[in-house]
């Protein structure tokens, strides 16, 4: 009897747990997925737009040297990786 005890409490702990997952994916299916993907969509399109607008900017010339002037007169130095990135 008290073996039977014990297996009852071991099992119970895994069941509990899946009809928890599964009563929680249940109730996430109420049509929420689909504004959140279009609101990451739009996310994503802007920040691919920020890149593209980085990128542009890294390329000009003009701009890494303002970048360098500013960085100088704040006090510090550019860092081996911005130095780098600076001169390509």
């Amino acid at each position: 009897m008290e073996s039977l005890f014990y297996a009852l409490a071991v099992l119970a702990c895994p069941v509990a747990m899946g009809l928890m997952m599964f009563m929680m994916m249940r109730g996430n299916n109420n049509g929420q997925a689909s504004e959140a993907q279009s609101a990451d969509g739009s996310e994503i399109d802007a920040l691919r737009a920020e890149i593209e607008a980085l990128k542009a900017e890294r390329s000009d010339p003009a701009k890494q040297h303002a970048l360098r002037a500013q960085v100088i007169r704040a006090g510090g130095t550019p860092s081996a990786e911005s130095r780098d990135g600076l001169d390509q």
